[in-house]
């Protein structure tokens, strides 16, 4: 597969697989392009991002400023993917480095087939993509773990990334995109006005004080209450 965003499936869940080759500022547009004709349609409950490595994101040449652009623009689409009002379930196999892992650690949940590898080893290459890899695996894993994991730059098996928290499911190998759609139908059936709200309160919440969370769950159980009927 090259350059082109395929996306399958009818009904609640789709699948959008990302091409292994293709130039960046393409494939970016592509994603960009699919996620939106998504998001305007209110029958599609969840998605599954089949990644069978790293995805061809980067750019090849650019300059300071342009690098920076870039990133804030995977940033932008990455924040949009995880919106919490359509949950996303990664699928992966191969061996996921930089864009890879930015792309599996924004979804909700990570199902990864036996054989896969992660680990975004940017130190080794002397520079940094800015996709956000490093903060979201700080935040699955604590800032030390991460830390300790980034310095080490050895990649994890699925089996090892599973036990550092960084993947939460692991399947035989040619079972990640199945096992995948399987969680993603389950979260379609959910009530949806309700796991929005548990998605949004998960990722709100963890950046206030506990007090705070608190008031803001409160807020959301009101808020679920009234779309069902309760006044």
């Amino acid at each position: 597969m090259s350059g082109v965003i395929g996306s399958a499936g009818e009904g609640p869940v789709r699948l959008l697989a990302l091409p292994l080759e293709g130039e960046a500022l393409e494939v970016l547009a592509g994603l960009e392009e699919t996620l939106a004709s998504l998001e305007a349609q209110p029958d599609v409950r969840a998605l599954v991002l089949e990644l069978d490595g790293d995805p061809p994101l980067e750019l090849e040449s650019s300059s300071a400023s342009e690098t920076v652009e870039h990133a804030r623009r995977v940033q932008e689409l990455l924040s949009r993917l995880r919106a919490p009002a359509r949950p996303v379930v990664a699928a992966v196999s191969g061996r996921l480095e930089a864009a890879g892992c930015a792309l599996a650690w924004a979804t909700h949940a990570v199902v990864a087939g036996e054989g896969a590898w992660l680990l975004p080893r940017e130190l080794e290459r002397g520079r940094l993509t800015g996709f956000g890899a490093f903060q979201r695996l700080s935040r699955r894993v604590g800032a030390e773990r991460a830390a300790a994991l980034v310095l080490l730059g050895e990649p994890l098996s699925a089996g090892a990334a599973f036990d550092a928290g960084l993947v939460d499911v692991v399947v035989p190998a040619g079972e990640h995109v199945r096992a995948a759609q399987a969680v993603a139908e389950r979260c379609a059936e959910r009530e949806p006005a309700a796991l929005a709200s548990v998605l949004e309160l998960l990722d709100a919440g963890a950046g206030l004080a506990l007090e705070d969370a608190l008031e803001l769950e409160a807020q959301h159980a009101g808020l679920v209450r009234a779309r069902r009927g309760g006044g």
